[in-house]
């Protein structure tokens, strides 16, 4: 589904449009909710089979920014909690946009690896960098 489309347009923005303004103010936390699980809807309309990854690159950033913030943690734990989730989403990144170009070098230098035909996810780029 495309923003432009008649069905976002017609059906999809007035459902989610709805179900939002429905949420009184007050609940800023069940609107964010709201609008996340659209935002999934959404995805998972383009591409079905990468949701899994997103909803397992969100758990992760979501999980570190909690331990990222707890000013009562030591400054180590603080730390790791950044490095894991740039080093997930980087590598997670890393994996589905130079996973055949990596094996098509190694094998160049004559060793022999199966060259993996990895599809890349929509928006993978943009949802790891936002994280």
């Amino acid at each position: 589904m495309v923003f432009s489309s008649i069905s976002f347009l017609l059906f999809f923005l007035p459902c989610l449009l709805v179900c939002y303004f429905l949420v009184p103010q007050r609940f800023r936390n069940l609107r964010n909710m709201v609008l996340l699980a659209f935002s999934l809807i959404f995805y998972g309309w383009g591409g079905p089979s990468f949701l899994l990854l997103m909803l397992a690159s969100i758990a992760l950033n979501y999980i570190c920014g909690l331990f990222c913030g707890g000013k009562k943690l030591p400054k180590w734990v603080r730390a790791m909690s950044v490095f894991i989730a740039v080093a997930g989403g980087i590598g997670m990144l890393g994996y589905f946009k130079y996973a055949g170009f990596m094996a098509e070098i190694v094998n160049k230098l004559g060793f022999m690896v199966p060259i993996p035909e990895v599809v890349l996810p929509i928006g993978i780029s943009f949802y790891t960098f936002q994280g």
